[in-house]
């Protein structure tokens, strides 16, 4: 079917390779309507999304119009009235270092150039203003006053901030090698060390930067800044060097140690050295002398910080996590949020308020001083998106059915984030599941069902891994699991294998298509070998699933090439597959009779009936918001927003509205036109009588 502009919801979205989705749910009804085998190719439509007109040519995991399918599709189950959630997992392939300034404004750095910032720790987004040249890793960052911050990375890259993070400005220094650590004092003096035994000094906040000799060519990994004129680099093979003149001259210390050291850090004249096999020095006398401390490891140790003298953390390999109540005397492993990352960066905010930062994504942060640590990934707003539509349950909400795809694709060419429209691989896998979950969105069953499209399953699998590995750590009751790959080219069979524990769902399925689909062959492999997509996860951590997936005799000659358009859909085929998934997953479900089918659509929360409020989208959000809501009958309505401390913000509507779908924008600004602060703010929609209150976070 040609790509159409029809409005749906807030639009029907898509380019030429979110086509496929947009034909599955801007008004057709492919399982109802008879097409040709092929439809013809179809025009590149520009479409509307939050940040403005595009046209989408890729859903490659890394692309834009990744991000804008993704929206695109919690738009569409938003327009049929699911909760829709988005699950973040991916942010950089590792970070290296988090800091936070007196104003509570944190800023995490790691690989690709990535900037996170944060006001509170609450909600992460990515900074790239002024570090768009920027494509090697960031290795330090460090706070020096005010809104002031400095950032060091390979290629001798340093960049500073005067506006709390917001926008970074490259400064020209004598080094281009690598550079590892930063320490700079609130007067502006500070130092930068790196690759070779490079140390660079600056008095002015890192605006400018001099070249100090440190008599060494052994890569130096950190420093710490005393005062102005005393400071502390360590390096290779247990190098401590120490300058009590402004680094005018760096001396070796005896450190007792040949390991190699990663960080060091102080609190006043105490400080502690870490490195490699679990090793530790300590001082008291401003890093003149150093004695051994036992860690109680032989992992790798990359981060240290403490929040007083005596109260402190260690970060290292294998998600390592130590920490003292003595100075350093004894150490504690604490338990990690999860196992067998590399972690590289640690900062403590206070004795009780502690984050660590690594590889893959690795964010967590310790309320109670380390008795129990808490991810904080999902609150991180730069990494790859699963996207979710949930219809809870009305009598078992606790047991899920999902029907999973992936919706990123993949061209075998140089740059495919800028064409790649994998229209078979895997549009039509997607498109089958908005089209059975528009079907779906009125009917009641006793499970909750989730519709969840993945990403990243092209680069592997990553995120039905993320998903599944988080599901299967909350301990959700996953009753089965369809995932669709690749239904809309060959009618000659469909495919559905399962393995040892998900045989039983294969057998479902595959009688079920003999009932609502009995043109189109189908076969049941039982096939535990068979780990080519998403239903893979699920099997690693133990849930049962099954994949739908057409048979590759002939192979799709278009799967993964910019020839993976539309066009080359079957639709009937689409119409069949869809046959099949929709009775699994209601028979999985399991209808609910006794629950009436005009149940209200969507998220309300309501006093009384009649009345729907959706969720504000976005959320977070800046600079603007919408706010939806549904009447069933006129009504004087009064839409306000309030402050976390309940102080009304500003009216949005105050007046009579006619029945039907209404739609409100706030500029993020009061009454009085002024701004208001980032935060937490709540939107209460009142008529006649009832209310509804919905939550959304104002970023900085």
């Amino acid at each position: 079917m040609p790509c159409a502009t029809r409005r749906l919801g807030r639009g029907a979205r898509g380019g030429l390779v979110v086509c496929a989705l947009v034909a599955w749910s801007a008004g057709s009804t492919p399982a109802d309507s008879p097409r040709s085998k092929h439809t013809p190719p179809d025009a590149i439509l520009p479409v509307e999304v939050d940040s403005g007109t595009v046209t989408i040519l890729s859903r490659y995991t890394d692309s834009d119009g990744n991000r804008w399918a993704a929206e695109h599709l919690a738009d569409l189950f938003e327009s049929f009235g699911y909760t829709v959630e988005i699950h973040y997992f991916h942010t950089v392939a590792s970070l290296k270092s988090i800091a936070f300034a007196s104003s509570g404004v944190g800023i995490a750095v790691g690989g690709d150039g990535m900037i996170l910032r944060s006001v509170e720790g609450e909600v992460w987004i990515p900074v790239s203003e002024g570090l768009e040249s920027v494509d090697s890793g960031l290795h330090d960052i460090d706070p020096v006053a005010g809104s002031d911050w400095v950032v060091v990375g390979n290629l001798g890259v340093i960049a500073t901030s005067d506006d709390s993070g917001v926008s970074w400005t490259i400064r020209s220094n004598p080094a281009s090698k690598r550079l590892n650590g930063v320490d700079i004092l609130s007067g502006g003096v500070g130092w930068v060390v790196g690759k070779e035994g490079v140390i660079l000094r600056t008095t002015d906040g890192g605006a400018s930067w001099n070249a100090q000799a440190s008599g060494t060519l052994s890569f130096l990994y950190d420093v710490a800044a005393l005062d102005e004129q005393t400071a502390v680099a360590v390096g290779e093979t247990g190098l401590i060097l120490r300058t009590s003149d402004g680094g005018a001259t760096w001396a070796p210390v005896a450190s007792g140690a040949a390991q190699t050291f990663a960080r060091v850090e102080f609190v006043g004249t105490a400080g502690w050295a870490v490195g490699a096999e679990g090793t530790i020095r300590a001082t008291a006398d401003g890093g003149v002398t150093w004695t051994a401390e036992p860690s109680g490891t032989t992992e790798s140790l990359r981060g240290v910080s403490f929040a007083t003298a005596a109260e402190g953390w260690i970060v290292g390999d294998y998600s390592t996590i130590l920490a003292t109540t003595d100075g350093g005397e004894t150490w504690t492993p604490q338990d990690p949020p999860a196992g067998g990352t590399t972690v590289h960066g640690v900062r403590s905010r206070s004795p009780s308020e502690v984050w660590a930062v690594g590889v893959a994504g690795f964010f967590a942060r310790t309320s109670d001083g380390g008795a129990s640590w808490e991810h904080r990934r999902d609150t991180v707003l730069a990494g790859w998106q699963n996207v979710t539509a949930v219809r809870p349950g009305t009598r078992n909400p606790g047991e899920e059915v999902l029907l999973v795809g992936h919706y990123d694709s993949y061209a075998n060419i140089p740059h495919p984030e800028l064409l790649a429209p994998g229209a078979e691989d895997n549009g039509s896998g997607i498109g089958v599941i908005v089209e059975t979950a528009r079907r779906m969105a009125d009917v009641p069953h006793e499970r909750t069902i989730r519709f969840v499209c993945f990403t990243a399953e092209e680069q592997g699998l990553f995120g039905s891994e993320a998903y599944a590995a988080r599901a299967e750590e909350r301990g959700d009751s996953i009753v089965a699991v369809f995932n669709l790959d690749c239904v809309g080219w060959n009618d000659n069979e469909m495919r559905i294998a399962s393995n040892d524990d998900s045989a039983w769902l294969g057998d479902l399925a595959a009688s079920l298509a003999a009932t609502y689909a009995p043109g189109l062959p189908v076969a049941h492999l039982h096939c535990p070998s068979c780990r080519w997509s998403d239903h893979s996860s699920f099997w690693d951590h133990g849930f049962e699933a099954i994949c739908g997936i057409e048979s590759w005799n002939p192979f799709p000659p278009q799967i993964h090439t910019v020839g993976d358009t539309l066009g080359l859909l079957d639709m009937a085929l689409l119409a069949n597959v869809t046959r099949i998934a929709l009775p699994t997953i209601s028979t999985l479900a399991r209808p609910d009779t006794t629950e009436a089918t005009s149940i209200a659509r969507g998220p309300a929360l309501a006093t009384g009936g009649g009345l729907h409020l959706e969720a504000p989208r976005p959320n977070p959000f800046l600079p603007s918001t919408r706010i939806r809501f549904r009447l069933e009958e006129k009504a004087e309505v009064r839409l306000n927003v309030y402050s976390a401390a309940g102080r009304r913000v500003r009216t949005l509507l105050d007046g009579s509205l006619d029945p039907g779908s209404h739609e409100v924008r706030w500029r993020g600004r009061d009454d009085f036109g002024r701004p208001a602060a980032a935060g937490v703010y709540f939107f209460r929609l009142e008529a006649d009588g009832r209310h509804a209150v919905r939550k959304s976070i104002r970023l900085r």
